[in-house]
Formats: C-alpha cells, sequence, structure tokens
C-alpha cells in the first residue's frame, strides 16, 4: 500500500482554519512533507491553478454512467478563463465530435458537431440537458483542472474539520509522460457522510505541482470517474 500519513484532528482544524497562513508558509519552504505536497493543489490554488491563464491539453476521461464504466475518451481541450472552453474528440468512440462553450456566449448553450454522416446538423443545447448529459456524470461546463480541484479541495476541507486523515503515498509514476507523484486519499467508507467518493488516487505533476490524472471510487471501490 505504500506510506501512510496520518495526522490528528488538531492539525487538520489548524489547517482549516488558517489556509493563508499554511500557503503562505509554503511559499517560503524548501521541503515539505507529503501531506503539504499533496494539499498545495487543491488548498492552494493561488500556489497553482490560478497561475493558468489558459491551457491546450489531451483530456482522457471515463465515467460510470447508470452502473456501467463506459470507454475511455480521448478529447483535444483547450481552456482559457474565466470560461471559454474547445473540445474534439481524436479517438473512438466519438471521433470528431466538437464541443465550444463560453459562459454568457450563445444563451450559455453549448454548441455542438457530431463527427462522421451525423455531422451535417450544429446543435445548441443545454449544457445539463437529457441530450447533453446522455453517457456523462456531469455536464460540458464542469470540464477541466478547476472542477476537478475545486470538488476535491471541498471534501478535503470537510474531512480535516470531522478527525483524521489518511494519505497512502505510492512513489512516483510516469503518467502522459510526465514525472508524476502518486499519492491516494482516503475518505470515510459511508456514504450517508454526503462525501463524493470513498477514495481518490492522484498524480501530483512533480514539476508544475497540479494534478494531471485523478481516479475517484465509490463506496463499493468501483472506479466511477477518471480523468487525466
Amino acid at each position: 500500500m505504500g506510506l501512510q500519513v496520518q495526522a490528528s484532528k488538531g492539525f487538520f482544524a489548524s489547517l482549516t482554519d488558517s489556509v493563508d497562513n499554511f500557503c503562505s508558509t509554503l511559499t517560503r519552504s524548501t521541503t515539505a512533507g507529503l501531506a503539504h505536497i499533496f494539499f498545495t493543489p487543491f488548498l492552494c490554488r493561488s500556489l497553482t491553478y490560478d497561475k493558468l491563464g489558459s491551457y491546450t491539453a489531451i483530456f482522457h476521461k471515463q465515467e460510470r454512467v447508470n452502473g456501467k464504466l463506459l470507454e475511455e475518451e480521448t478529447i483535444l481541450l483547450k481552456f482559457k478563463k474565466p470560461f471559454k472552453m474547445y473540445m474534439k474528440w481524436i479517438k473512438d468512440p466519438y471521433k470528431g465530435r466538437e464541443v465550444l462553450y463560453v459562459e454568457g456566449w450563445n444563451e450559455n448553450q453549448i454548441k455542438v458537431h457530431e463527427g462522421g454522416i451525423t455531422g451535417i446538423v450544429t446543435l445548441n443545447l443545454n449544457p445539463g440537458g437529457f441530450m447533453a448529459m446522455k453517457g456523462n456524470r456531469h455536464p460540458v461546463t464542469d470540464t477541466g483542472i478547476g472542477h476537478l480541484i475545486k470538488i476535491i479541495g471541498e471534501n478535503l476541507r470537510r474531512r480535516m474539520k470531522a478527525g483524521e486523515f489518511k494519505l497512502l503515498e505510492h512513489g512516483e509514476e510516469t503518467v502522459y509522460r510526465r514525472k508524476t507523484r502518486k499519492v491516494e486519499v482516503l475518505f470515510e467508507r459511508d456514504r450517508t457522510k454526503g462525501y463524493y467518493g470513498y477514495r481518490v488516487i492522484v498524480n501530483l505533476d512533480k514539476e508544475k505541482k497540479v494534478p494531471i490524472k485523478i481516479q475517484i471510487y465509490d463506496w463499493d471501490d468501483q472506479l466511477v470517474e477518471s480523468y487525466g
């Protein structure tokens, strides 16, 4: 299972109550333990994600929908803040599909163009509507690094206040040709607590200090979401 790190309720409570001080300390620190390295992108966005004005990436997505783990999708993703996004599927099963969304434009609808012979018509769709949500756990407007950091960060803060917290160190791993540090976080295995999932495996880019792959497991320990 790798190196396990635990800390007392007092440590995490103080960290949660003074996140600004925690992040400020990190900027002055030349060395940091596993907990600090893991918390940085999720609690100290100003040191990591908030520095990114825009990015272009190959986005890998796999989700479990209605109990079935769907095929992985490979998407060219272009994102610019505050929220302008273009996506093009570059491999099957949806090769050729294109999606464009700009916050405040086109009545906040996504513009969709399918590949192949079905791509004759361009559609304007409600991001949360039935057609746009088919085969997806989340609307397109939740796509991107920022949303993942926000969701995991909110769950981390809640778990810190509740008590002990477990991190498992799984060493270094090369993901998408990037050197990463692989870390696993365990939440309570109790779905009534309202956490997003039971455990999360995160690959943190060693140079950029941002997560480049996130795998989320439910309380039955089934993979429900994988993004990278």
